[in-house]
Protein backbone atom coordinates (compact mmCIF):
# COMPACT_ATOMS: atom_id res chain seq x y z
CA UNK A 1 0.00 0.00 0.00
CA UNK A 2 1.49 3.36 -0.99
CA UNK A 3 1.60 6.16 1.52
CA UNK A 4 0.77 9.68 0.38
CA UNK A 5 2.77 12.41 2.07
CA UNK A 6 1.57 15.97 2.13
CA UNK A 7 3.70 19.02 2.85
CA UNK A 8 2.37 21.69 5.18
CA UNK A 9 1.28 24.95 3.55
CA UNK A 10 3.72 27.84 3.67
CA UNK A 11 2.91 31.09 5.43
CA UNK A 12 2.56 32.86 2.07
CA UNK A 13 -0.04 30.36 0.88
CA UNK A 14 -1.96 30.50 4.15
CA UNK A 15 -1.99 34.30 4.01
CA UNK A 16 -3.17 34.24 0.41
CA UNK A 17 -5.99 31.84 1.27
CA UNK A 18 -7.07 33.93 4.28
CA UNK A 19 -7.17 37.04 2.12
CA UNK A 20 -9.09 35.22 -0.58
CA UNK A 21 -11.71 33.94 1.86
CA UNK A 22 -12.06 37.40 3.44
CA UNK A 23 -12.46 39.02 0.05
CA UNK A 24 -15.10 36.50 -0.99
CA UNK A 25 -17.02 37.00 2.26
CA UNK A 26 -16.98 40.78 1.75
CA UNK A 27 -18.12 40.36 -1.85
CA UNK A 28 -20.96 37.95 -0.99
CA UNK A 29 -22.28 40.08 1.88
CA UNK A 30 -22.33 43.22 -0.25
CA UNK A 31 -24.02 41.49 -3.20
CA UNK A 32 -27.08 40.75 -1.03
CA UNK A 33 -28.90 44.09 -0.94
CA UNK A 34 -29.13 44.46 -4.72
CA UNK A 35 -32.58 44.22 -6.36
CA UNK A 36 -34.11 41.36 -8.37
CA UNK A 37 -31.87 38.56 -9.68
CA UNK A 38 -28.61 40.49 -9.36
CA UNK A 39 -27.51 39.01 -6.00
CA UNK A 40 -27.59 35.42 -7.27
CA UNK A 41 -25.82 36.29 -10.52
CA UNK A 42 -23.12 38.31 -8.77
CA UNK A 43 -22.57 35.64 -6.13
CA UNK A 44 -22.03 33.01 -8.81
CA UNK A 45 -19.70 35.35 -10.71
CA UNK A 46 -17.79 35.99 -7.47
CA UNK A 47 -17.35 32.34 -6.52
CA UNK A 48 -15.92 31.30 -9.90
CA UNK A 49 -12.78 33.50 -9.69
CA UNK A 50 -12.44 32.55 -6.01
CA UNK A 51 -12.16 28.88 -6.95
CA UNK A 52 -9.62 29.74 -9.64
CA UNK A 53 -7.47 31.79 -7.27
CA UNK A 54 -7.53 29.06 -4.63
CA UNK A 55 -6.45 26.49 -7.23
CA UNK A 56 -3.59 28.74 -8.38
CA UNK A 57 -2.44 29.41 -4.82
CA UNK A 58 -2.42 25.72 -3.95
CA UNK A 59 -0.49 24.85 -7.16
CA UNK A 60 2.08 27.62 -6.77
CA UNK A 61 5.60 26.88 -5.68
CA UNK A 62 7.02 29.06 -2.92
CA UNK A 63 10.38 30.54 -3.86
CA UNK A 64 12.22 32.63 -1.29
CA UNK A 65 9.86 35.18 0.21
CA UNK A 66 7.25 35.21 -2.58
CA UNK A 67 5.08 32.87 -4.55
CA UNK A 68 6.05 31.93 -8.09
CA UNK A 69 3.70 30.18 -10.51
CA UNK A 70 4.43 26.50 -10.99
Amino acid sequence: MSETRTRPLSGAKIGSLIGCVGGLAFYLVNAGPLPDAWPLLLRVLGVLPFVGVVALVLRARVIGRGIAPS
